[in-house]
């Protein structure tokens, strides 16, 4: 399966994944197909994560 993953990676290139690789949410099935088990969800997510650090301060941005 040929995964483009740009998104969280911000490579032009798509990345090979095999059964027993992990895909993130936020990528896209470029070629091919897989069944997949989810493993987490929500705030347990890497853009779960980042949404959550956003959320949590106060500071105000300069620009």
């Amino acid at each position: 399966m040929s995964v483009d993953q740009s998104a969280l990676t911000r490579e032009s290139l798509s990345a090979t994944k095999n059964p027993s690789d992990e895909v993130f949410y936020g990528s896209t099935v470029k070629k091919g197909e897989i069944e997949a088990v989810t493993i987490a969800t929500g705030v347990h997510t890497f853009f779960g994560k980042a949404d959550q650090l956003v959320d949590s301060t106060n500071q105000v941005g300069h620009f």
